[in-house]
């Protein structure tokens, strides 16, 4: 291992020690979509988890809306998770592919036990 790493949090008040080649840490992303007027568009959010999207991306209650990112609910919240999910916007939007997220592979962990 290249390094060695503690942690604590409220969880884990006796902390957690990990050994590791490389280490990627994203916290604290939340979706921020109240008072964007998508209730006016017809586009069905939860405010805690974000635009509630089908597995081509459209908004599950207007599929002439697409979203992708961090206001996405129920998406890995990581910068290339949203390029990917803009790649199958791009394509199922303006070339009529039928490309799903459902098909993304992504590596992660839980730091819970």
């Amino acid at each position: 291992p290249l390094m060695r790493v503690s942690l604590t949090c409220d969880e884990r008040p006796d902390g957690v020690e990990l050994e590791c080649e490389c280490l990627l840490l994203a916290l604290g992303r939340t979706a921020n979509v109240e008072s964007m007027g998508l209730e006016d568009a017809d586009v069905e959010f939860d405010p805690a988890r974000g635009v509630l999207v089908d597995d081509y991306a459209r908004s599950v209650s207007n599929p002439n809306v697409y979203a992708v990112g961090d206001c996405v609910a129920n998406v890995p919240r990581l910068t290339h998770v949203s390029g990917e999910m803009a790649k199958v916007v791009v394509q199922n939007s303006l070339f009529e592919g039928q490309w799903k997220l459902s098909s993304f592979v992504v590596m992660h962990c839980d730091l819970k036990r």
